[in-house]
């Protein structure tokens, strides 16, 4: 199956990672960090649920790694790295880290005096969570994962179940700050609250509170599939499965859905309920609104999703009076001929109020056209981390970005045939908030005999 294939890729994309002694690194490179690894302690224990391939040596070592960081009083403070300059927002940085790495040990079945001494600490540190209902949430699933009726884990829950939101018969956290996966806004929100969740879950308390947190979460998932970054998809998705997976279909459901009146019906089966059904309607809409209706016919716990997709012509788009980010790609010419070469021109620049600490450029690589890697390998570690080639973008990773930096490089195309096309999407984005982003617009390229 397709889903199996992803998962061994990723498998052992993952397993590049290591460093000896257990631990992993953003770029496969010194030192190891204890926070990266505990994030991979994490999936490697949910991958082994459905991969049972996956070495159990490789958890063992990552709890060895992470049990030989740990300080005497049961914190582990060795951020570390890369987002060891995020960890500086908390009122108390070692709080949030402490409670991620005992909750991934205990997730992935660790007992020891490694997780009991760093229950202690989180107990005894509870009151430096600031407020931040992020690092609250991550001390309650520490505590509820070590023990589901642990006196300190439920008086937090309760804590957080009285600072819920509302908004549209859902229920959620609203982030202050930025997480340690760096998300805020709307990812972060998703993050937070699907952490609260998951504790409560595991709880089994706050049930009313449970489902409505479950609704947000599945509400604000996008139409490209995800929740906007990778790590509010990942909680979501560990939320989700939780909540919802305990439910078995036993009987076809039949579904009808209605737009404008017009009425098509279908048969989900028992064997076929863990299949995602798409389906295109564009047959059935029209010009202004739409209205549709979804019924079913049955017991199932079965989701669904309407998306919308439309095209605006870039004459109709209306520049921001401000960009956080901003990007700008020019070509040296845009008339040339087979076999020529093309210099792109890449501009970068970040206006944000605060420093992040991922920025991706997606940068389409136009039809007929092959990159020179030369160029690219050039500026590792110069202008940015590291890069990936694919035959339709190239994938630039920046890593610490403060206000104001700018960026400049450029790189070389080869023209391969003749053709007259339109230059594909370019982005810049930042990589744990993605609504932060700047798109570039394309340009006609003609390329003759």
């Amino acid at each position: 199956m397709k889903a199996e294939e992803f998962v061994s890729v990723g498998y052992q994309k993952l397993l590049t990672f290591e460093r000896p002694g257990g631990g992993f690194d953003w770029w496969g490179r010194e030192p190891a960090l204890v926070f990266l690894t505990a994030y991979g302690l994490q999936q490697f224990v949910d991958m082994k649920k459905v991969y049972p391939t996956v070495d159990e040596g490789v958890i063992k070592r990552a709890r060895g790694f992470l049990a030989g960081k740990q300080d005497a009083d049961g914190a582990w403070r060795k951020v570390g790295g890369t987002h060891g300059m995020r960890m500086s927002q908390f009122k108390n940085p070692v709080l949030p880290l402490t409670a991620y790495v005992a909750w991934s040990l205990l997730e992935s079945g660790e007992t020891g005096d490694a997780v009991k001494k760093a229950i202690t600490y989180i107990k005894n540190h509870l009151d430096d969570a600031g407020g931040e209902f992020y690092v609250m949430a991550l001390a309650a699933n520490a505590l509820i994962a070590y023990d589901p009726e642990d006196t300190d884990g439920l008086a937090v829950l309760r804590m957080l179940d009285s600072k819920k939101q509302s908004e549209d018969s859902t229920f959620f956290w609203k982030n202050k700050g930025k997480t340690m996966y760096h998300s805020s806004g709307k990812a972060g929100d998703v993050e937070t609250t699907a952490l609260v969740a998951y504790a409560m879950l595991k709880a089994g308390v706050f049930a009313p509170t449970i489902n409505g947190a479950l609704s947000y979460i599945i509400k604000s998932k996008r139409g490209s599939g995800g929740w906007g970054s990778t790590q509010a998809t990942i909680l979501a998705l560990k939320a989700l499965v939780r909540g919802l997976g305990g439910v078995e279909q036993k009987e076809p459901i039949e579904v009808t859905y209605d737009i404008n009146g017009k009425k098509k019906s279908f048969t989900i089966t028992p064997d076929q309920a863990d299949v995602m059904q798409l389906f295109d309607l564009k047959d059935f809409t029209r010009t202004g609104k739409n209205t549709v209706k979804l019924s079913a016919k049955g017991k199932s716990n079965l989701m669904y999703q309407i998306v919308g997709r439309h095209y605006q012509p870039w004459s109709g788009v209306k520049p921001p009076t401000r960009k956080i980010i901003d990007i700008d790609l020019a070509y040296d010419r845009t008339n040339l001929k087979k076999h020529d070469l093309l210099t792109a021109n890449v501009r970068f620049c970040y206006n944000g109020a605060a420093e992040t600490n991922m920025v991706i450029l997606d940068l389409g690589v136009p039809p007929g056209f092959t990159v020179s890697p030369g160029d690219l390998a050039e500026f590792v570690g110069k202008k940015y981390e590291r890069y990936s080639v694919s035959a339709r973008k190239i994938t630039i990773y920046i890593g610490r970005t403060v206000p104001g930096k700018e960026l400049k490089f450029s790189y070389t195309l080869i023209a391969k045939y003749p053709i007259k096309a339109k230059t594909p999407k370019s982005t810049a984005y930042e990589y744990y908030n993605p609504d932060v982003r700047s798109t570039v617009k394309p340009v006609e390229l003609i390329v003759t005999e």
